[in-house]
């Protein structure tokens, strides 16, 4: 406990100051203006041409990425309109090739033959509709 008591009993402690309100005020040594050159009219002509300058280039670089953009996109519609020519020509070989008489040609040349009579299915009921029947290789003669 002896650490806990103050080292000069008889000397009370000072008390702190109080904090002023206000903050203090104090003068500045008298602050001198620095004697400046006014500026020339060749310097401001200077900077406002290269501002000048700065400009029309950055406007010519804008103005040449849009032409390639522009030529690019020419470019991709003239590939557009070749591959809508293709799509064209292969829909039309598509039609031509599916239409029955070429279908019936083609059926003809790889050995098959048309039936007499059609014979149908009835899938509710699972019985065959009609007379099925051989085709003869006279009915091929005769188409």
């Amino acid at each position: 406990m002896a650490l806990l008591q103050p080292l000069n009993p008889s000397k009370p402690r000072p008390l702190a100051k109080p904090k002023p309100s206000r903050p203090s005020l104090r003068l500045l040594p008298q602050l001198r203006p620095i004697p400046s050159q006014p500026a020339k009219p060749v310097t401001f002509a200077v900077i406002l041409s290269s501002i000048l300058v700065l400009g029309s280039l950055v406007l010519l670089l804008i103005n040449t990425l849009l032409a390639q953009d522009a030529f690019v996109l020419h470019r991709l519609q003239q590939h557009v309109a070749t591959l809508t020519a293709q799509e064209q020509a292969v829909t039309a070989i598509t039609d031509r090739e599916s239409s029955p008489d070429s279908l019936a040609t083609k059926a003809t040349l790889l050995g098959m033959v048309a039936g007499e009579t059609p014979v149908f299915l009835d899938l509710n009921t699972g019985k065959v509709v009609g007379a099925p029947g051989k085709t003869t290789k006279n009915l091929l003669a005769t188409r």
